[in-house]
Parts: structure tokens; sequence; C-alpha cells
């Protein structure tokens, strides 16, 4: 969104919006340490979604829930 006052905003129509999951390795469990961790896989949800918006609908909270899950055991995946 762009501002267009103290308390208003619009869409940013130049704006390409994205969304991912990426597992950044930050808990002593994981690998990785120092400045740069072993970011180990990352799963883009949305790819180049112009206008800088997008929005995800479901049918129920189970479909909702079933997404993500899949989502976070291709994050997994591409972990190992």
């Amino acid at each position: 969104m762009m501002p267009i006052g103290e308390n208003a905003s619009v869409p940013a129509f130049d704006t390409i919006a994205w969304l991912g999951m990426y597992w950044h390795g930050a808990h002593s469990e994981m690998k990785g340490t120092g400045d740069r961790p072993d970011t180990g896989g990352s799963v883009r949800i949305v790819e180049d979604c112009p206008n800088g918006q997008f929005s995800i609908a479901f049918c129920s909270t189970a479909c909702l829930r079933q997404f993500l899950n899949n989502c976070v055991d291709e994050l997994e995946k591409r972990i190992k």
C-alpha cells in the first residue's frame, strides 16, 4: 500500500508482490551459525503478483490448513 494521507492508503500499482516461506536456521537445533545461516530451503507460494496485492481464498479452514501443511511439508523436503 502507498500512503496518500495520515490515515489513508491506496494500492501501490507499480509494485510486484510475492509470498514465501523460508527456513532461517536461527535456533540451536537447526543448521547454520553466524551472520550467514544455512537457509536450506524456501517455498514460493505466490510469484510476481502485479499491483502488489493478492489474496488466497479457501472453502473451509480445513482446506486452508491442508494447503498450509502442504507448503510446510514442501519446505521440510527442501531443507533436508
